[in-house]
């Protein structure tokens, strides 16, 4: 009898030991998933967010690349114009909205290529391998109609054993729930990378377990060298410039760093060096006290468009570059760039035929990463500023503060209503170029926010317009 249970016992055992390793198979081997889109998806908005903001149909009138307007239920008008585009021009000459959700590669040469992700619809394109290797990486496209060439540029990691893309759910870098592919046990199996398309190329965020080698993560580039001269800005950032003209064509961020608790690190930066052949090193180093355990990092990779034109000034760098290219800026008084501000420049009343008169309300919507302590305001700027050149040294004169807010969360919301009606009436347009200046109240030394730029992916800064018939 007792053989007998044991033999029962060793067969129970054996099944178990088997369907065990059958499930885990089964779990753990890849395939593509097959991706079906909703049909009556909106990128701005979704139908429960229309819905309360009580908007039943979209005024077309208003459409342009940049801008949506909606009817409302009680008779008014909605405008929202956006710092970045939400629009392109697609093959037949028709501005289409951009989508990025994830979606499978159809052509057939890119597959055979191994690519199996890409963004849904942009002209800023970017695809997803099935293995992530040192031969197959990223893949960024900018195939605008705009521009005169197709420019793209490609990167990934060097690892022994390719890393399989694996299609996912996430938070991401501001708690939004998103699909991104995920790559995981990435260097030196420290973290997980994760890849989701932006509206200017893709997003990707690594996701540590502990603390990777020397502080340190680095991926390989490929660029051509007969197309791009590459270089690190005094921003921080790196810029790809065409050899002929030097105008910017792609823009690769410096990190920004989470941990566990929430806290932003933005001490941190990317070292380029050329291998030969269009072939680079990029190095991500992060601050050297940073808590990697848990922690997030967030890094952009971007083509250009041209948008609407903000400029951080900071007193402790009083001749930085192209400071308008980073998609964030640190507002008020830091160890790091001292005095932080933020000139803003806006469209809308010189591009759509407004009245002051019929404006009930405008609101200007942004977000902070963090969550500060000390009121925000808004100041008129009263003369001429360029996003290029202007620096500390150049004292913008300023007037009187049109708006103030003390962040509730982390998305902070400005009344500008008496502001735009004064740009509406002044036909010239230069009050509304001049913009206004983003600054905390009080400057104290340690309070600040990190405010997602005009030209962040993650939050698309937007004015938010009510229009009375």
């Amino acid at each position: 009898m007792k053989n007998k249970h044991m033999l029962i016992y060793l067969t129970a055992t054996v099944i178990l030991g088997v369907t065990l390793i059958i499930l885990g198979i089964y779990y753990t081997t890849w395939k593509e998933v097959k991706i079906t889109l909703a049909s009556d998806y909106n990128e701005l908005f979704t139908n429960e967010e229309l819905d309360r903001k009580g908007h039943t149909e979209e005024l077309s009138e208003y459409t342009t690349d940049v801008s949506a307007a909606y009817q409302n239920k009680d008779g008014s008008k909605t405008l929202y114009v956006y710092s970045s585009p939400i629009r392109y021009l697609n093959s037949m000459g028709d501005l289409t909205m951009i989508d990025t959700r994830i979606a499978n590669v159809r052509d057939k040469q890119l597959r055979k290529a191994g690519y199996i992700y890409t963004v849904a619809d942009s002209d800023i394109k970017s695809f997803y391998p099935k293995k992530l290797n040192e031969e197959k990486g990223i893949l960024i496209k900018n195939t605008s109609l705009l521009s005169e060439n197709e420019c793209s540029y490609e990167f990934g990691i060097n690892t022994s054993k390719s890393k399989l893309g694996w299609y996912t759910e996430r938070e991401n870098f501001i708690c939004q729930d998103t699909n991104a592919i995920q790559y995981k046990d990435c260097f030196d199996n420290t973290a997980d990378i994760y890849f989701y398309p932006s509206s200017s190329g893709t997003n990707c965020e690594i996701s540590f377990n502990r603390k990777p080698n020397e502080n340190k993560i680095t991926f390989w580039l490929k660029a051509d060298g007969n197309t791009f001269d590459l270089s690190i800005e005094p921003g921080g950032y790196i810029v790809f410039k065409e050899n002929k003209s030097q105008e910017i064509k792609a823009v690769i961020q410096k990190p920004l760093l989470k941990d566990k608790n929430g806290e932003i690190s933005y001490d941190n930066s990317i070292k380029l060096s050329s291998q030969g052949g269009g072939l680079y090193l990029l190095e991500f180093c992060f601050d050297s006290d940073a808590d990697f355990v848990n922690a997030t990092a967030y890094i952009s990779f971007e083509m250009r468009r041209e948008s609407q034109p903000d400029n951080a000034l900071y007193s402790n760098e009083p001749d930085l570059k192209y400071a308008y290219l980073r998609n964030y800026s640190v507002i008020g008084n830091s160890d790091n760039y001292g005095i932080g501000r933020l000139l803003i420049r806006y469209k809308f009343a010189k591009y759509f035929d407004l009245k002051a008169d019929n404006i009930q309300s405008c609101e200007f919507h942004m977000y902070s990463l963090n969550q500060g302590y000390e009121k925000l305001e808004l100041l008129s700027v009263l003369e001429d500023w360029c996003s290029v050149t202007g620096n500390w040294n150049s004292s913008y004169k300023t007037g009187k503060i049109t708006s103030a807010a003390s962040p509730v969360g982390n998305q902070i919301t400005f009344d500008i209503t008496n502001e735009t009606k004064k740009w509406c009436d002044d036909e010239s347009g230069q009050a509304e170029h001049n913009g206004v200046l983003l600054k905390t109240a009080n400057e104290n030394n340690g309070t600040n926010y990190i405010i997602l730029s005009n030209d962040s992916t993650l939050y698309n800064n937007y004015t938010e317009i009510k229009i009375k018939e």
